[in-house]
C-alpha cells in the first residue's frame, strides 16, 4: 500500500517502509517503530546520514 495518511498506514499494515528522494527505508513492523521514527524517515533522514547530503548537487 502506498500512502501518505499516516494514520490510515498504521492501522491498516503489520510492516512499514518509507520512500524518500528515491531511497526505500528497511521495512519494520509497525509495532515497533516510533511515530517520531516514521517522520524523520520521511523528512530524508536514513540511518545516520541525511539524504540531502549524499545526493549529488
Amino acid at each position: 500500500m502506498i500512502s501518505q495518511d499516516l494514520d490510515e498506514l498504521l492501522a491498516l499494515c503489520d510492516t512499514l517502509a518509507v520512500i524518500n528522494l528515491g531511497h526505500l527505508s528497511p521495512a519494520q513492523p509497525v509495532g515497533e517503530v516510533s511515530v517520531e521514527e516514521i517522520g524523520l524517515l520521511m523528512g530524508g533522514m536514513h540511518g545516520t546520514v541525511e539524504v540531502a547530503d549524499a545526493v549529488p548537487a
